[in-house]
């Protein structure tokens, strides 16, 4: 499955936009809080695990609504009710206690339809935010802590557990990126009555994750999504962060590779980023500037915002 377009109104700092149609590769650019999180942020109503979702109105607006057009999405067939269209529009209403409202293909409402499972497996969207740093990370490598998509990659452990079994598909490929961009191989070291990431040096001495450099969670969890995702979609904010610039172009040179069989949608601040995916034939850039302008009423003075896609 892929996202064709996606389409907004008085969505967060958006009065409205035209659709914004999606290549494989898509990199957003601009300044910071000119909306580029914004359109990420959007996409995410197509899966459970949404939180606060009032505060995606707009100010001084009740409502606000996300449309968003798919497409080959046979494997999700059962999740709508259909199966009469290779396509699929659906329009997210939220109000301004939070409650969304699903509706497909020119507003019909669906007793079906809903957001798409976060369980593993039956997931489209595999998020990795700029505001992602973990409090802590659990030690529970279960059954239901593996197969949780997890922004924030607490359940991190669980993940390294799973593809630390060499019968694994993406197991070669995990352990080998691992030594390529992070110069080591992160695996699960023994806490409490389960185990955390980390690694040992000297004379096996252990060294947990959290003593390990702040960007090393974030590569490993978005290499353990790349290692077995096909037809998913990836949301990414700032992949430059905490990575040296061999180690980003590494990464991007794996975004590129992977982009074959997922799609994705990544906000950056790197020129190294805009060239290296830029450059792709398969890739969109996207400028996001935001446009402020005033309004005086009496005494007080309001400020808005509009960020239009150019």
């Amino acid at each position: 499955m892929r996202v064709k377009s996606v389409r907004l109104q008085n969505f967060r700092s958006y009065k409205e936009t035209d659709d914004i149609f999606f290549s494989q590769i898509n990199v957003l650019i601009g300044a910071n809080n000119s909306g580029k999180s914004a359109i990420i942020k959007s996409l995410m109503l197509l899966q459970t695990g949404y939180d606060n979702a009032k505060f995606n109105v707009r100010a001084g607006e009740v409502s606000c609504e996300v449309e968003i057009e798919l497409e080959d999405f046979n494997k999700f067939k059962n999740w709508y009710g259909s199966n009469e269209s290779q396509r699929l529009k659906i329009t997210a209403q939220i109000n301004a206690s939070g409650n969304i409202n699903y509706l497909y293909n020119g507003g019909h409402p669906s007793p079906a339809l809903g957001p798409i499972s976060d369980k593993d497996s039956n997931h489209f969207i595999l998020p990795h935010f700029s505001k992602r740093k973990s409090n802590g990370f659990s030690i529970d490598v279960g059954e239901g802590s593996a197969g949780k998509i997890i922004p924030n990659y607490s359940n991190l452990s669980s993940k390294i557990s799973t593809l630390s079994n060499p019968t694994r598909i993406g197991t070669n490929f995990f352990w080998r990126e691992c030594e390529n961009i992070l110069g080591f191989k992160l695996g699960n070291i023994p806490s409490g009555s389960g185990s955390k990431p980390g690694i040992y040096v000297g004379n096996n001495f252990p060294i947990s994750v959290e003593q390990l450099g702040e960007g090393v969670p974030n590569i490993v969890s978005l290499l353990a999504d790349m290692a077995e995702s096909e037809g998913k979609l990836f949301l990414i904010e700032e992949p430059e962060n905490d990575l040296h610039p061999e180690a980003l172009k590494s990464l991007l040179n794996l975004i590129i590779e992977s982009s074959r069989l997922n799609q994705f949608v990544i906000s950056t601040h790197s020129n190294i980023v805009l060239r290296h995916l830029g450059a792709e034939e398969n890739a969109k850039i996207y400028k996001i500037t935001a446009i402020i302008y005033m309004t005086k009423q009496s005494t007080s003075t309001n400020l808005f915002f509009d960020r239009p896609t150019l």
